[in-house]
């Protein structure tokens, strides 16, 4: 009887669990038995991942939102939801009400919530993860009520959301100070606010707390035209310890890539596709320098034009050889 007992360990099965749920098959074990359900149940609700297309993204909202709350709700921790339409401040608050211990919440590329949505946010101080791009207008008031709350937020996604100003910038450089990735990719298209917007988030990270900046580890500039070069090369020397940089269709030239090659010794990542303006020469030194680098998408002018020179070169061809075939089957007149 001794032996047969040994095996009868509850964190033994939830041990074997957690690695299906791993795999994408725990759902199926679920009805195995009651044992099974029982532990498998609380595993399946620690991560959910849905898109707008799935059946079960509907199925989920109206679970959250229903009147009874489902047993094991407040064992979700992570939450992403993406490209569902529309994500109303309704639903997103049936969310907060019912799954209150969320530390990772992903609404990419939802639309349909209003500020009150970002405000019940607010219910999850230990929240860590936070991606909200391609959400449609973000009101300044509501976006620095959250992460004045939300102050324990690692990662952090604003990119192509409107109406966000340098407010919400200073303060999230003022309230995030465990901020390690940080996104605003697409999100200024004025080019004197665009400047600001940066300046001050490096101003307030310089003065607040000269080691606050020195955790971002990602930095997400791709598309922001209009932010000036000197900024970027002041936000790339304030964060030395950055592994991952994109810099994609910014009008950058060298002397942001010597400034990459003084600042950032740990830089593991550089996106530098649309930019021009940059030598092969200096992207050499860089790598002399940094072995670990991986540079992506570089093509300078030169480059374009020797490659746009060969493709009009190859459709010559193509059309020459089209024509000499034609001319050898037409009869001759």
């Amino acid at each position: 009887m001794a032996q047969s007992n040994i095996f009868y360990l509850p964190e033994l099965l939830e041990y074997i669990l957690h690695f299906l749920a791993i795999d994408k098959s725990l759902y199926h074990t679920l009805y195995v038995s009651r044992l099974w359900y029982r532990y498998g149940a609380p595993i399946l609700w620690r991560r959910i991942e849905l898109k707008g297309n799935d059946p079960k993204a509907k199925k989920f909202i109206e679970l959250v939102c229903g009147k009874q709350k489902p047993i094991y709700s407040s064992k979700l921790t992570h939450l992403k939801i993406s490209y569902y339409n529309p994500l109303s401040s309704k639903k997103i608050e049936g969310i907060v009400r019912t799954c209150p211990n969320i530390i990772h919440l992903n609404f990419k590329n939802c639309v349909g919530f209003s500020n009150r949505a970002l405000n019940q946010l607010k219910a999850y101080p230990n929240l860590r993860y936070l991606n909200l791009c391609s959400s449609g207008i973000m009101g300044d008031k509501a976006l620095c009520g959250m992460v004045g709350l939300c102050r324990k937020i690692e990662y952090l996604n604003i990119s192509f959301c409107q109406g966000i100003t340098d407010r919400s910038l200073i303060k999230i450089a003022d309230s995030c100070q465990a901020l390690q990735e940080f996104s605003i990719s697409g999100s200024c298209r004025r080019k004197n606010r665009c400047d600001i917007l940066v300046e001050k988030l490096l101003t307030v990270k310089k003065h607040l707390n000269v080691e606050k900046h020195l955790s971002v580890e990602y930095l997400d500039f791709g598309r922001c035209v209009y932010v000036a070069e000197t900024l970027i090369c002041n936000a790339i020397h304030s964060c030395p310890n950055l592994q991952h940089l994109n810099l994609s269709f910014c009008g950058i030239t060298d002397v942001t890539i010597k400034e990459i090659s003084r600042s950032c010794l740990y830089l593991k990542y550089l996106n530098l596709e649309g930019c021009v303006n940059i030598t092969k020469e200096a992207i050499d030194q860089l790598v002399l320098l940094n072995l670990n680098i991986h540079v992506e998408n570089f093509m300078n002018s030169m480059d374009m034009r020797a490659e746009l020179d060969q493709e009009i070169g190859r459709i010559y061809n193509i059309r020459h050889s089209v024509s000499n075939n034609l001319n050898s089957v037409l009869p001759a007149s």
